[in-house]
């Protein structure tokens, strides 16, 4: 960031609650961090985190040491469905539209600029972590975020997309959960 600018980042928004999505807020003590409201549930859950750091640590990767000591620091400003902001004239709306990769994901809506940010949710060719998701959920929440009007999309991971891949990332997870039930039945 001190590449771009020199002003102080006075937020930070979590899309949800992983710990490789969330557990860098303790480093801007000063910053509002913004989240949904499961999200910060999620973060203060003993269980999950305590889950989350024995997988991080675990896996002996670069961060595994950092995981260690890291400081989880839920989000201090929540909200339940939208939240619109506005800095200097540029709309940013956050949006939350039900569960899907996590009970507390949300999307960061850029409306002049018809570029979306989706967290885990929808990656561009990727396959997103299901192992804690609300499969039932996902695909109606994947069909909400079609709603917005958007060009092109960064996900959590991956390339950015455009907007035909928002509709590819939701077919995946229809034919996941559509031919599981499938199988069950």
């Amino acid at each position: 960031m001190r590449r771009i600018s020199e002003k102080p980042i006075r937020y930070v928004i979590n899309t949800h609650s992983h710990w490789d999505h969330s557990w860098g807020n303790e480093e801007f003590p000063q910053s509002t961090i913004i989240g949904h409201t499961n999200c910060r549930q999620e973060m203060l859950d003993t269980e999950i985190t305590v889950r989350w750091r024995d997988k991080v640590v675990a896996a002996g990767d670069p961060w595994s040491v950092e995981a260690k000591s890291v400081e989880v620091t839920p989000p201090d400003l929540t909200f339940d469905r939208t939240l619109y902001l506005d800095f200097g004239g540029r709309a940013v709306d956050l949006h939350w539209f039900g569960r899907a990769h996590t009970s507390g994901d949300i999307f960061i809506h850029l409306p002049e600029d018809r570029i979306l940010f989706t967290g885990d949710v929808a990656q561009d060719g990727g396959i997103p972590f299901m192992g804690d998701g609300y499969m039932l959920d996902w695909p109606e929440t994947d069909a909400r975020l079609l709603d917005l009007d958007v060009e092109r999309f960064v996900g959590g991971h991956g390339p950015v997309g455009e907007r035909s891949a928002l509709f590819e990332a939701r077919d995946f997870i229809v034919s996941i959960v559509s031919g599981t039930e499938r199988a069950i039945i």
